[in-house]
């Protein structure tokens, strides 16, 4: 190869280099732009209730966020606390069984949607057993 072919061949390798960076850049751009925070379920609802479990159901939210929603987050807190309990992160379903209550307590409960971006903003129930 001699040296005009030999620049030009680096030349156009270079150019192909920067054009697939550039596409992976702009990919990555769009992908952020589209992909945001899933919506808030409904406020959940409960089910069935006994002296110390409730069941929740909930629908799922308006908006995905641009990506499929992948699991829920069910929280809870006795009224008065200032900490939200995690109780299962992770759930794909849209209902879910909370035991182990005290009974004649108020409880706050929350749940959150996941998408593969991230967790979004719940809705909350108050509810004394």
């Amino acid at each position: 190869m001699d040296a005009i072919n030999s620049c030009q061949y680096i030349t156009y390798r270079t150019a192909c280099n920067v054009a697939a960076l550039f596409r992976r850049i702009v990919y990555v751009v769009i992908y952020h732009v589209y992909s945001d925070v899933p919506g808030k379920p409904d406020i959940p609802t409960v089910c069935d209730i006994s002296d110390t479990s409730v069941e929740l159901s909930w629908k799922a939210p308006h908006t995905d966020g641009g990506t499929p929603i992948t699991s829920y987050t069910v929280e809870h807190m006795k009224r008065g606390e200032s900490k939200w309990v995690p109780l299962i992160t992770g759930t794909p379903g849209l209902t879910f069984e909370v035991g182990s209550l005290q009974n004649s307590a108020n409880y706050l409960f929350r749940v959150a949607a996941s998408n593969k971006v991230c967790v979004g903003n719940s809705g909350f129930l108050q509810h004394s057993l």
